[in-house]
């Protein structure tokens, strides 16, 4: 967390006009943004294990002030991303739709005003808008997307497209500045596939790999116990809007013609493939690359960037294998280094979880373990993932800190000496 923004939040009323200044200071500092926002990615990847990538896409939606498909089976953890986006300040509405969800449920309740002209008794329709509701929230969590009616459909497509909803015949324009939709699957209706469409980021989500299992259950447990405390709140980081919006300022002021030759290149492999992106999505996408860019404190786009076409082109599970290959093959395998790099990390976390409770003849083993970890990522250190490698190489450091107190106790405990704190 930067100083700046630490100091608002504590809320020290002696100094607070120096905070204020300080705050817009450090929003004019592309760095400063960049470490707020991956503040929220760091401490959310820590809760939700192995989805580091989806609230990395979902803090992506907002920074380029676009909109966020999640799909995927039930039970992968689709809902517990709206606390990521609750941690930027933004007016939430969270709604979870099914086909009797009504319109005014989600906008507005109609209210009849009986209206005197002369000696004329009119009827009036008016309507009070909901607070929060889809015509009042900045960012809206409409899950379960696809079962809802017609209506509403018709509704949230209007918001999306124009960010307006019409209510009889008003009119009216809505602060919604990003919407994220949650689904099980992918309609197969042609009459859906447009509103699909205007979704730019689709993540398709799949159950976590067996390797991520032991440190999901123990996160999964102690969260839940945590849950029991008073207190505990879902939201674990607060961040102003202002910082979200400062970043959006930024996205048009990335400097995107390094990666245009690439691009551009993808776009033609992926043509080749079978997999068609329209005019308006290539458009939109290298807005998703420029965001990445910003997001990782950059004034330009790199190669690692082209990531998001993963996120971005796909209409389906199967073009995503296909988008996968082709990003890869263009961009030299470095989607593949960043894959091993982010499992090495998460197996380095997990491991970190269970030292305490290993045996001392496993924790023996741990230093080869660390050792192969460090051999292997001095052959997969790369500029363009420098903030990975130093995540690995931070890991690597807290088990090499904590590992040779621990082995002492477990020494000791197997020698019948009881080991007591002070």
């Amino acid at each position: 967390m930067s100083l700046d923004f630490a100091e608002e939040r504590r809320g020290d009323k002696g100094s607070s006009s120096l905070v204020a200044q300080q705050a817009v200071t450090s929003l004019d500092d592309l760095a400063a943004v960049s470490r707020e926002l991956n503040q929220v990615i760091s401490t959310y990847a820590e809760v939700f294990v192995g989805r580091e990538k989806e609230v990395r896409l979902m803090v992506l939606s907002l920074v380029s002030k676009e909109h966020i498909l999640m799909v995927s089976p039930p039970g992968t953890g689709k809902t517990m991303m709206r606390w990521v986006a609750e941690s930027f300040d933004f007016k939430f509405f969270y709604h979870l739709l099914n086909y009797d969800s009504k319109l005014e449920d989600l906008v507005a309740v109609p209210k009849v005003k009986r209206v005197r002209r002369g000696d004329e008794e009119l009827i009036d329709l008016d309507y009070e808008l909901r607070s929060p509701g889809l015509a009042t929230a900045e960012v809206v969590y409409l899950d379960e997307l696809f079962k809802a009616n017609t209506a509403v459909l018709n509704a949230t497509l209007g918001l999306i497209n124009e960010r307006v909803i019409t209510l009889g015949n008003k009119e009216i324009k809505v602060p919604l500045w990003t919407l994220i939709g949650a689904s099980n699957e992918i309609p197969e209706e042609q009459s859906l596939q447009a509103f699909v469409d205007r979704f730019l980021f689709r993540d398709f989500i799949e159950y976590l790999s067996e390797d991520m299992w032991y440190q999901y259950v123990i996160k999964y447990w102690t969260e839940h116990q945590q849950r029991q405390q008073p207190g505990y709140s879902s939201v674990r980081v607060k961040v102003p809007q202002e910082v979200v919006k400062k970043a959006n300022n930024l996205v048009y002021s990335v400097d995107v013609y390094g990666v245009l030759d690439d691009y551009l290149k993808t776009l033609k492999k992926l043509k080749e493939k079978g997999v068609e992106v329209s005019d308006r999505r290539k458009g939109r996408a290298l807005k998703a690359v420029a965001s990445s860019a910003v997001l990782d404190g950059r004034d330009y786009a790199d190669v690692t960037d082209l990531e998001v076409l993963l996120y971005t082109v796909p209409r389906s599970k199967g073009e995503l294998e296909v988008v996968s290959k082709v990003v890869d093959e263009v961009l030299g395998g470095v989607l593949k280094v960043r894959e091993e790099l982010t499992s090495m990390r998460s197996q380095l976390r997990g491991l970190k979880d269970k030292l305490r409770s290993m045996p001392l003849e496993e924790l023996k083993r741990v230093s080869d373990t660390i050792h192969s970890a460090e051999s292997r990522l001095i052959q997969l250190s790369t500029p363009s993932l420098s903030k990975l490698v130093e995540d690995v190489q931070r890991e690597i450091a807290e088990i090499k800190t904590v590992l040779p107190d621990i082995v002492s106790q477990k020494i000791l405990e197997k020698a019948g000496i009881k080991v007591v704190e002070l």
